[in-house]
């Protein structure tokens, strides 16, 4: 359970604070922080600024585990929450009972 929640965090730390920068005339793609979470996770951008952007990665064409990455942002982001705090919900509710 433990171990669930650690990995539904990682993925909800992903799908809210990074996002795919593509260029429009070049087939470079970089993997960016963004500080919105809300914010699409998808950028089409006509070029690279230094100071606009915190690249993580980028590589030609397509980055490696990109798609993992497409799948991590398909689900919408209420559903990691919602999980979340059921898994929340359940061990404080295995608690509570444990001390009865």
């Amino acid at each position: 359970m433990k171990l669930l929640k650690i990995l539904i965090i990682l993925l909800l730390l992903i799908k809210g604070f990074t996002q795919i920068l593509i260029c429009n005339d070049d087939p470079t793609v970089f993997l960016a922080l963004k500080l919105n979470p809300l914010s699409e996770n998808y950028n089409y951008i006509n070029y690279l600024s230094q100071n606009s952007y915190y690249v993580l990665f980028s590589d030609e064409n397509e980055m490696i585990g990109q798609n993992i990455i497409d799948m991590i942002y398909k689900i919408p982001l209420i559903l990691y929450i919602s999980v979340l705090l059921i898994l929340f919900f359940l061990k404080h509710k295995n608690a509570k009972e444990k001390t009865l």
